[in-house]
């Protein structure tokens, strides 16, 4: 009987995990898209900012 409670007892520490590192990819996942937007952001910003400087 200890060995049944043992194994659900692994059983769902193996999920719980599963879950954890599937949600950090995830978050992983969206700083990466996060990332690539201000990286656009920024590219912008130092084009106007360039043509800016050409006008003064």
């Amino acid at each position: 009987m200890k060995r049944l409670a043992y194994s659900r007892e692994e059983e769902e520490e193996e999920l719980w995990e599963e879950e954890e590192e599937e949600e950090l990819e995830e978050e992983e996942f969206f700083d990466e898209e996060e990332i690539e937007e201000l990286e656009e952001e920024e590219e912008l910003l130092e084009e106007e900012l360039e043509e800016e400087e050409e006008e003064i």
